[in-house]
């Protein structure tokens, strides 16, 4: 298999696979720096959307109950 060097990372060539683990590789259509499929990248991104949002509302619910039962800013 031939590989394409990027600093110190090598990645292998799109379309060369080898017969461990190719399912994983032929799932690939892009060589990606991750190595993430698109639908992976997609799922990825939905939870780091939803948990950044959760941990959000907690926070705004932290710093609204912290005003409400402290003379914080009164």
């Amino acid at each position: 298999m031939t590989t394409w060097q990027r600093g110190l990372l090598q990645y292998p060539r799109v379309g060369e696979h080898d017969e461990v683990g190719s399912e994983r590789k032929t799932a690939m259509t892009t060589n990606t720096l991750t190595g993430l499929s698109v639908e992976e990248a997609e799922e990825l991104h939905r939870n780091l959307i939803q948990g950044t949002q959760f941990f959000g509302m907690i926070a705004a619910l932290a710093h609204l109950l912290a005003y409400i039962y402290s003379p914080w800013l009164k």
